[in-house]
């Protein structure tokens, strides 16, 4: 990509460019319609002025090629460089595939590079006008009219957002040229303005516009007779409009407002009999028709329908006459806690009418669930069909729902099948299948299909986690002893594909060789195993020959050699290293020889490339609050203190000037003076503003700042005079993605708030005011925080809504908010599938249950409640609603590689705050189960009592395989009391435990842990937790314990030594420092299991 210099020299001056120009073949510029702004607007620039100087001086005619029998025997061009034509075309072409033609600055920054290599390949690549028919608006005007006058007369290709009424009359002016148009623009007038003129040539039309704008009827002039695909999306069009017919692609994706009744779609598709792809998606149609009927689409290829309602879905496929070979998605939500019939009858009678038509035809049906993981799709149960041959097209259904439910949809969908594939069964081929609930047979996905397709004879596990893969081997070979059907018991090939195989094939092979005695009873000997993809180790495959001797197959698996260990092997993070230091070398010498070669060529030592300068003032302002004008904007003032070219720059970047603030107690004069200045140079990027301010900050300031409320991104009000936020909320905010406005008790924003439009608002925080809880921006929302709203909170019916209409919630915060219950239905439950973290935080008791019963969260999701206790109940019944989850987690625990964190406050005369909370901290290893933290608010002597409840809860789901224990400020509550040791109360609770880690303990608490875990021998103490074999303790300083248990343990020791520690025992210390005599004294009491780890030792320890 080509640097921009901060310097005053001009760009390469290419007029004296000479050629001849090359006849070459055309190249299509490929791009992504999503619109996103280019990083490199800026570079644009130059690569205009770059292109705009490589023209001719004025008058001097073009070259053009001459053919060899002009030059007749001439001799030839002397430029090394000189290739014949299609050589040289074919270079351009390949450079430029590889560019990544997405971008336009890379685009067009090729073409400048490919101009740079010599005279004759600018002037040829300027000449070809193939070349410039892409044109990207998001370019500078220069570059834009520069593409426009190099391309002729050919056909233009249009995409990139349309901001201003100039540039769309230099796109109008070319609509005779529109092969392909891709626009996206937020203002009416300007769309309008753009679509006024006749389109002869234009094929292709893609409107992303505003949500409430309808394009006029007469669009086009009503002329567009070459057009075949329309892309809609956001917007609108006049859905009689004559330019909708004869169309071969139609879309319709989140259509707003004024979508199409159902009648006129079906005149578009009635009026279109090529139409080969039909996309309908989270678009509402108005239903039912007038006049029901069905439309023959012939050519239909592709058939999407994506999120639509039961009642719409149902009308589409009831109205369309397509060939059964057309590719069809369905993507669907189906609430679980009402019943499947109703909800899935529009795709599964498409379905059974696929499976009518099979006729004796092989085909395969694919099956994945979803796991409760942080992955998007996880709430996505899935079903592919698919028959062999071209009669019938593939089936794809996505049901989104909660895995829980996943089993019971997969079956269903299945059983709509199973009439017709009696004598002939598709071939299974399942995905990440598991067992959704691990006692319940009709909750195993396998065990369901094995009814449904009792001869199905071909089987595929695909991606199985250890546990499902082995569960599935035990169904279906199980022990010859155990008088245990299997599973399909004609299955004569079973494929499995994995990343890895070793772990499962010796499960296999353990388990085959303990049901006969002296050796291995093999798998059936006309079933032939299959393992495609992945690797295996060559001890994991002979010990799958051993029960597969003779039908085993590999398909592109990769065998590995065991890997024996060498004295090499402890060097290699050493080679790492090095080679590590050797790039970095690298990377300095050719920094440094760059920056020579810049000070050779340049007489300022300030010359920087435009990037790495903008890192380094980013670096600069990093570590100032970009909330306050002093910090940040003085900052930036004394950045360009250093020299001319500093000032120019950073003047000329309008990313360093996008941030806005209000704040503090400023003369509103000075706002007025620094907006002046910072508004303009911010160009037209997305503003950053916040308004933290307790009194006016003046009619012409706030004037200033609301004129652009069409540029802000975000918006933060920090302020207790309710007429000031008021007048930051009165305009529509188009741009808008995050709200954070905390505002004076009791007050209430006005109900149609930002004109109720605010499209692209994902993160809404609100504190201490309230919200119109119905307006329609409280939609389609990543993040809700509500804190501390006393008055104005919402009904909780009213908040499920928001919840409901927001299905990719990502994280949301409820804390010291008066929820009102006056409509609370507890029936009623909301899923968020996407949730990533959930806060409930110190609501009254029933508003506190209300919230919790009411979400459905996935149990990856990080969840944080804390509560105040009342006293006046039983303590089970009011940790009942926090310790549900808690539950749910050890239930779903497999493995045991869970750790258990508890603390506890102290009891003082003046506690602090948190000394009144008692803590429970669960953790998982990996991603499927996420962490969840419970703070129990009550008096100290209840601590131990309330920790030793929840515990409780989670003891059944433990005793398999212990949790590991972490243990924060635990302490005796009440000395005379055992049952306030929570240490004992555990040790009660999970007698298994092997590792344990002490943190932060004062001493008299250690020294009671020591007591009890390690009991003078002569005592008849039975030990705590006599399967420990890690214990952690973390400190500040370990001197005084380290002196305390050596004291100990040599008070029964021989002749003044000591007695030392179980030897299975692993002591690690864990932070802190320890001086190097009682660093010796613990070595004596393990000498050979003493870990430390970021332990600092005063002195050096004489061994």
């Amino acid at each position: 990509m080509t640097s921009r210099l901060i310097t005053s020299s001009a760009n390469f001056d290419l007029d004296q460019l000479h050629t001849p120009c090359f006849k070459g073949i055309g190249i299509t510029a490929v791009y992504n319609a999503d619109f996103s702004e280019s990083q490199s607007t800026l570079e644009s620039e130059d690569i205009g002025k770059t292109m705009q100087s490589a023209q001719p001086p004025p008058g001097e005619a073009t070259p053009t090629a001459q053919t060899s029998s002009e030059n007749n025997g001439t001799q030839q061009h002397s430029s090394p460089l000189n290739l014949p034509s299609e050589m040289f075309w074919l270079i351009v072409k390949y450079i430029l595939s590889e560019s990544g033609q997405n971008d336009n600055a890379t685009y067009y920054g090729q073409l400048t590079r490919l101009c740079l290599v010599c005279k004759d390949w600018a002037v040829s690549i300027r000449s070809h006008r193939l070349l410039w028919t892409y044109v990207d608006l998001s370019v500078s005007r220069e570059l834009l009219q520069a593409v426009l006058s190099r391309s002729g007369g050919s056909p233009l290709d249009i995409v990139g957002p349309v901001e201003s009424l100039s540039v769309a009359g230099m796109i109008q002016a070319e609509a005779h040229r529109w092969r392909s148009l891709t626009i996206l623009s937020n203002d009416g007038n300007i769309m309008n303005f753009l679509l006024a003129q006749p389109a002869p040539r234009l094929q292709k039309l893609t409107l992303l516009g505003p949500d409430e704008w309808v394009a006029p009827a007469n669009v086009f002039g009503s002329t567009a007779p070459m057009l075949e695909e329309v892309v809609v999306q956001t917007c609108a069009l006049s859905w009689r409009s004559p330019i909708l017919s004869d169309l071969t692609k139609l879309t319709l994706h989140r259509v707003g407002h004024s979508w199409p009744n159902l009648d006129e779609l079906l005149d578009i598709l009635a009026a279109s009999p090529r139409l080969r792809d039909l996309k309908v998606a989270f678009t509402t149609v108005h239903v039912p028709p007038a006049n029901p009927r069905r439309v023959n689409l012939p050519e239909l290829r592709s058939l999407q329908l994506d999120y639509l309602s039961r009642e719409l879905m149902t009308w589409i496929l009831g109205s369309i006459d397509a060939p059964l070979s057309v590719d069809c998605d369905f993507l669907i939500r189906v609430e679980e806690y009402m019943p499947l019939e109703g909800q899935l009858t529009a795709v599964s009678n498409r379905l059974a009418e696929h499976a009518r038509n099979v006729n004796n035809t092989p085909s395969t049906l694919t099956l994945q669930m979803g796991f409760w993981k942080e992955e998007e799709d996880d709430w996505d149960a899935k079903l592919k069909y698919e028959v062999e041959g071209e009669g019938l097209g593939p089936l794809n259904i996505v049901v989104m729902t909660h895995p829980g439910v996943h089993v019971d949809v997969l079956n269903h969908l299945t059983r709509r099948i199973q009439p017709y594939v009696m004598s002939l069964p598709p071939k299974l081929r399942l995905v990440k299948i598991h067992r959704v609930h691990p006692y319940d047979d009709n909750a195993h996905l396998l065990c369901r299909l094995s009814r449904t397709f009792p001869n199905a004879q071909e089987i595929a596990l695909v991606d199985l986690d250890f546990g499902a893969m082995v569960d599935a081997l035990y169904r279906l070979f199980p022990e010859p002893a155990s008088g245990t059907s299997p599973l399909f018991p004609h299955l004569i090939k079973l494929t499995w594909k994995q990343d890895a195989y070793g772990d499962s094939v010796f499960w296999l092979r353990d388990y085959r060789s303990r049901t006969m005695r002296g050796g291995f009873d093999p798998l059936p000997h006309n079933l032939e195993l299959r393992l495609e993809g992945g690797w295996i180790g060559a001890g994991a495959l002979q010990a799958l020959q051993q029960v597969v001797p003779g039908t085993l197959t590999l398909d592109n698996v990769q065998v590995k050699e065991e890997i024996k260990p060498s004295a090499s092997d402890g060097v290699e993070f050493e080679d790492l290293e090095r080679a590590v230091r050797s790039v970095q070398r690298f990377l300095g010498e050719a920094i440094r020889t760059i920056a020579a070669k810049s000070r050779s060529r340049r007489s300022s030592p300030s010359i920087l490339p435009v990037e790495l300068f903008l890192c380094v003032v980013k670096d600069v302002l990093a570590d100032t609050n970009r909330h306050r004008n002093k910090g940040y904007y003085g900052q930036l003032t004394k950045l360009c203190l250093v020299c001319k070219p500093w000032a120019d720059t950073i003047h000329s970047l309008p990313e360093l000037w996008t941030q806005v603030n209000i704040s503090g107690h400023d003369d509103p004069s000075v706002y007025r003076k620094l907006l002046a200045v910072i508004l303009p140079r911010s160009g037209d990027l997305p503003l950053d503003l916040v308004y933290h301010r307790e009194s006016f900050a003046g009619t012409r300031a706030m004037g200033m700042v609301t004129s652009e409320t069409h540029r802000w991104r975000s918006l933060t009000i920090r302020s207790d005079y309710g007429h000031a936020v008021e007048r930051l909320l009165v305009k529509r905010a188009q741009a808008l993605k995050k709200l954070d406005l905390n505002g004076p008790n009791g007050w209430m924003p006005p109900t149609n708030m930002f004109e109720d439009t605010a499209p692209q608002l994902e993160a809404v925080k609100v504190q201490g005011c309230g919200l119109p809880w119905s307006s329609p921006i409280l939609v389609d929302l990543k993040e809700l925080t509500l804190w501390r709203i006393e008055e104005h909170a919402p009904q909780i019916n009213i908040l499920l809504d928001i919840l409901i209409s927001s299905p990719r919630l990502s994280k949301l915060v409820v804390g010291f908010t008066h929820i009102q219950l006056d409509t609370y239905n507890p029936s009623r439950r909301v899923a968020l599938p996407y949730l990533r973290s959930l806060r409930v935080a110190d609501l009254p008791a029933k508003a506190m249950t209300a919230v919790l019963k009411s979400i459905d969260a996935p149990l990856s999701a990080t969840c944080t409640f804390s509560m105040e206790m009342e006293g006046g109940k039983e303590m089970a019944v009011e940790l009942a609603d926090v310790s549900e989850r808690l539950v749910a987690l050890a239930r779903s625990v497999s493995d045991g590689s869970c750790t258990l964190n508890l603390r506890m406050g102290y009891e003082v005369y003046t506690p602090k705050d948190d000394e009144w909370d008692a803590i429970l901290k669960y953790e998982t290893e990996g991603e499927r189960l996420g962490p969840l933290s419970i703070t129990v608010s009550a008096p100290p002597d209840k601590h131990a009592a309330v920790l030793s409840h929840l515990v409780g809860r989670i003891q059944p789901y433990t005793k398999a395989s212990p949790h590991r224990l972490r243990l924060e400020d635990i302490h005796r509550t009440v000395p005379e009391d055992e049952d306030a040791n929570l240490l004992l109360t555990l040790h009660r609770t999970f007698p298994n435990v092997q590792d344990i880690a002490l943190v932060d303990l004062r001493l008299e608490a250690l020294v009671d842990a020591f007591h009890r875990l390690f009991p003078q021998p002569g005592s008849e103490t039975s030990p705590l937790f006599p399967h420990l074999t890690t214990l952690t303790v973390k400190k500040d300083s370990h001197d005084n314990w380290a002196r305390w248990l050596h004291g100990y343990r040599s008070e029964v020791g021989k002749e003044g030594g000591v007695d030392p520690l179980p030897s299975n025992l692993i002591i690690g210390l864990e932070g802190g420092l320890i001086s190097a005599k009682y660093l010796q004294a613990l070595q004596k009491l393990a000498p050979d299991t003493l870990s430390l780890d970021h332990v600092r030792v005063e002195d050096k320890v004489q061994r």
